[in-house]
């Protein structure tokens, strides 16, 4: 498809600040537990130390479909905050 002009990209969210997010916590604490993370099961938390808005995740989607991304093609863009700690 590049040769149409067509890209193809992935956007990858992590933990954002939703009703389904929301609906996960188990009391009061839940965000701050899950920015802090969960050492006993491996997750090592959010390194920027906040959940994403849904308007964080719209500006990059917004972005890729931009002429100003017109070289981006074939990445998933992880948008979490640094807890995937990608390698």
């Amino acid at each position: 498809m590049a040769p149409y002009g067509v890209r193809s990209n992935l956007v990858s969210p992590g933990s954002t600040n939703t009703p389904m997010l929301r609906g996960m916590w188990q009391d009061e604490h839940g965000e701050s537990n899950m920015i802090k993370g969960f050492p006993d099961q491996f997750k090592l938390g959010i390194p920027l130390g906040k959940i994403a808005q849904p308007q964080e995740i719209a500006d990059a989607i917004l972005f890729l479909a931009s002429d100003r991304a017109s070289h981006i093609t074939m990445q998933d863009i992880v948008i979490d905050g640094g807890a995937t700690l990608a390698a």
